[in-house]
């Protein structure tokens, strides 16, 4: 560092010097004599002044819960600490009578066996190799009473990890978290998993979802973790409210520009809204299901309940007039000739609703078809009404990867189980994959499931994440998750049937039955698509169903 310069009269002789020097009579080397230059002397600053300024600095920072019988105290580090000194006294002067202490070289302390109802000072001494700097005093009052209420959040805090937070409690003395994928479930040791023994003074903690509840709530699931915290104070027990989120999401791959955007959208049959009001059946409600698809811009559609039954007023199939209505840019996936007619057969019932649509400028088909579930399902699971459903093998135009796609509608509790919602979507995803040169091909599975994790924790949604799919919904970039994905809820007792004014607000999770399920494929995005009003209703030119449109963002390849 470059001494500063001080401005002081400089001796005759080396004005002389300089003198000669620019005259030429003396050479410049020899101009200045070698004298050392002056050095301005350092401020004087009192001692003690400097002690207090660093004792200022390096001043730990005490925190203090009072408890049942104890103080648990946690402090900040200061540099150069070798050890650290803890006092408790009743004495706000600390006398050596009233006076106790505790040397550790951590940074929490928990001070117990303490007179209840009385007021103590604590402090905390750090001592390095250059002194003691100490801290604050600090009063507390030991406390019994219960801590009470103290809310809780829940964020994502990346893969499989949440991280919960609260105020700082005013007593206690141990904090645990609950955790489960339904807040019902938080009270039975069976369906959740615990943090024990986290410190009152802390204000957060981070939670990794175990090994064996990812498939429920994990970072692929898409479905929320939910936690509430159990606070002590002694004996007494006081818990918060749940509170929810889903765990951080995978890091997507491969860039968002190239990104094949998917829809799902179970439209509902002409038969399900055929004895409904006149405003709510097929032919009121087809324009707003090609707006909501035009909405999403999605270049591959799937389509649940779009049946073979023809309109009143055009006479055609529910299917095709969707087709048609979204324009020359899009097509049936598959000719119509493969589709055929639904006919019934014996006591099987049998429907072709479930559809693929596709922007053939985007995507080019290289297979497809229309296969029955009965046939590719076990005879043990096989019932009496018998779903087709609609496949594709599609090559994206843009990057030449192909993938596999089909639009799914797994049967309701009203005609089925568990069981078979789990033999179906495991026998679709075998078909798939047997498809000729499609044996390593990224699959996309869209539809209606009848299925979440809440009312049916093993059914074919967990079935899906536990063999490697991705639910969309658990993409860093969301939309519409504070909506479910139907809007049944309040159907039957304001009579709305499923087309309620406003979308349903949940207390906690909404409930979710329509899914994008991906394998092999990253996704960027996901949407419960619902379009709303500046009066918050339902925008009627986008909401032509009582489920709302699933969107969602996906890349294939690295």
């Amino acid at each position: 560092m470059t001494a500063p310069q001080h401005h002081r009269r400089r001796p005759a002789a080396l004005l002389v010097a300089l003198g000669l020097a620019l005259a030429g009579l003396v050479p410049a080397a020899a101009a200045a004599p070698a004298v050392a230059a002056p050095v301005a002397a350092a401020p004087v600053v009192a001692a003690s002044t400097t002690k207090a300024a660093a004792t200022r600095a390096a001043r730990p920072v005490v925190t203090v819960v009072p408890g049942d019988r104890r103080l648990s105290l946690a402090w900040t580090r200061v540099a150069g600490a070798e050890r650290y000194v803890v006092e408790w006294s009743t004495s706000k002067k600390f006398t050596k009578k009233t006076t106790r202490r505790a040397s550790t070289t951590g940074l929490v302390r928990t001070v117990t066996k303490l007179k209840i109802r009385t007021d103590y000072w604590v402090r905390v001494r750090a001592v390095t190799s250059t002194g003691t700097v100490t801290s604050k005093a600090v009063k507390k009052r030991v406390d019994t009473r219960a801590v009470g209420r103290v809310p809780i959040t829940v964020k994502p805090a990346g893969t499989d990890k949440v991280r919960v937070s609260w105020k700082r409690l005013p007593r206690g003395t141990s904090i645990t978290l609950y955790a489960s994928w339904d807040d019902t479930t938080l009270g039975r040791s069976a369906t959740r998993w615990a943090v024990t023994g986290i410190r009152p003074t802390a204000t957060s903690a981070t939670l990794t979802v175990p090994a064996k509840f990812r498939k429920y709530v994990g970072s692929t699931s898409g479905n929320d973790v939910y936690v509430r915290a159990t606070y002590r104070n002694g004996a007494r027990v006081s818990t918060s409210r749940a509170a929810h989120s889903r765990a951080g999401s995978p890091v997507p791959r491969g860039s968002r520009a190239d990104a094949v955007t998917f829809a799902s959208y179970n439209v509902g049959s002409i038969s399900a809204t055929a004895k409904m009001p006149a405003a709510l059946r097929w032919e009121k409600r087809r324009s707003a299901v090609v707006g909501a698809i035009r909405h999403a811009g999605a270049d591959v559609v799937a389509v649940q309940e779009a049946t073979t039954r023809q309109s009143l007023d055009h006479g055609k199939r529910q299917y095709l007039e969707i087709v048609e209505g979204l324009g020359s840019g899009y097509a049936l996936a598959y000719p119509e000739s493969t589709v055929g007619t639904a006919k019934d057969s014996g006591t099987v019932t049998v429907t072709k609703g479930d559809h693929v649509i596709v922007r053939t400028d985007r995507v080019k088909v290289l297979a497809s078809g229309v296969e029955s579930m009965r046939k590719v399902i076990a005879p043990a699971q096989r019932i009496d009404k018998d779903r087709y459903f609609g496949w594709a093998r599609l090559e994206d135009r843009r990057t030449g990867e192909a993938f596999l796609v089909a639009s799914v509608h797994l049967q309701s509790n009203a005609r089925a189980t568990s069981k078979h919602r789990v033999a179906a979507i495991n026998a679709i995803r075998s078909f798939l994959a047997k498809r000729p040169g499609a044996s390593h091909d990224p699959i996309v599975l869209l539809g209606d499931f009848n299925s979440d994790v809440v009312r049916d924790r093993n059914g074919s949604t967990t079935t899906l994440v536990k063999a490697g799919y991705v639910d969309a919904a658990s993409a860093r970039t969301v939309s519409g998750h504070g909506w479910a994905t139907t809007n049944n809820q309040t159907a039957s007792s304001k009579g709305d049937h499923g087309y309620p004014a406003k979308p349903f607000r949940y207390a906690y999770s909404p409930t979710r039955i329509d899914y994008i399920f991906v394998k092999g494929g990253s996704v960027h995005s996901h949407t419960n698509q619902v379009v709303l009003t500046s009066k918050g209703t339902f925008d009627a030119r986008f909401r032509g169903s009582d489920h709302n449109l699933q969107r969602a963002e996906i890349t294939f390849g690295s």
